[in-house]
């Protein structure tokens, strides 16, 4: 039988690699279910999860045959109607997970299509809790810099202010990641070692946790 976990709305979303504001309305509207003392039970919210994308993809293919087109959305909007971020998107289409069109829109419900490809992917190859974020700065670093400069220049623009201001926010993005998986990870022992229970030591590091990542936002505000 497999271990049930009991998680944070911000665990659970970081896992789910979407925002809280997406899980809050997943579990408004009934898609993911919420445990009586407002946790989320892990591996039956990412089951949840993955039958909402499901039915939002099976949607999407029903209207596409309806309609008998595509639809070209900004990165912004199909990042939004994914439930991820914009900039996991650029990632993705990066490492070439994702369609984009020449006019760098991207076709819909093409690149829900594939996004749900690369998760299914994703979940058969991993032995834990995705880990996303780690993979994309060890891999994007090297070349996605580069790359977007290069392309600026071959549209004989100067380096838009978006892709510096970048440069500077990512390395506290870096630290604000590693400081938010803090009391997932650290918890058992915090409360091994304080004699507490896991649950108190959760929201302790909870607590460290916000109160850190609260500074990086000020800093990089």
């Amino acid at each position: 039988m497999a271990h049930t976990e009991h998680l944070t709305q911000r665990e659970a979303a970081e896992r789910l690699e979407i925002s809280a504001t997406t899980l809050r309305r997943l579990t408004a509207t009934g898609c993911v279910r919420r445990d009586e003392d407002g946790t989320y039970s892990w591996p039956a919210t990412e089951r949840a999860y993955a039958r909402y994308r499901k039915r939002k993809a099976d949607g999407s293919r029903r209207a596409r045959k309806l309609h008998g087109t595509d639809e070209r959305l900004t990165q912004k909007d199909a990042a939004s109607r994914i439930g991820i971020t914009a900039r996991q998107l650029r990632e993705l289409t990066r490492r070439k997970k994702v369609p984009r069109n020449a006019d760098d829109t991207y076709p819909w419900p093409a690149v829900a299509d594939a996004y749900q490809k690369w998760r299914a992917e994703t979940e058969q190859r991993r032995e834990g809790p995705p880990d996303f974020k780690a993979e994309q700065a060890r891999l994007a670093r090297a070349r996605a810099d580069a790359q977007e400069m290069q392309n600026a220049v071959q549209r004989g623009q100067l380096v838009a202010a978006a892709d510096v201001e970048r440069l500077l926010r990512e390395p506290l993005e870096r630290v604000n990641v590693i400081v938010r998986s803090l009391p997932s990870r650290y918890a058992p022992v915090l409360a091994k070692s304080a004699g507490i229970s896991v649950a108190k030591a959760r929201r302790i590091l909870g607590e460290v946790s916000e109160s850190i990542r609260s500074e990086i936002r000020n800093a990089v505000a």
